[in-house]
């Protein structure tokens, strides 16, 4: 068993539950990933930032190195950036 901190959406905060080792699609909300994903004030800034950048750069091609989730690399789609690649360590090699 492991100690996960969880996303409470009808509290609207985190909370700590306990879950079982077994890896699920669900591992991606209990672990840091998850913290980041609902930071949305963090995720409002770096959006802004984004649009900033795509719309001061025409053409550019957008580079989001250690792309975990992706969220950064959709950011830079809706912003209009044309190219966009994104790269993740893959650690099960």
């Amino acid at each position: 068993m492991v100690l996960a901190a969880v996303f409470n959406p009808v509290l609207g905060k985190m909370e700590w539950v306990v879950q079982e080792e077994e890896s699920s699609s669900h591992d991606l909300l209990t672990s840091a990933y998850g913290d980041m994903l609902h930071d949305t004030d963090r995720n409002d800034k770096y959006d802004a930032a984004i649009r900033r950048a795509v719309a001061a750069r025409p053409g550019a091609h957008v580079l989001d190195i250690g792309t975990g989730t992706g969220l950064l690399a959709m950011m830079a789609a809706r912003a209009g950036a044309p190219a966009i690649t994104a790269c993740e360590v893959d650690t099960h090699t």
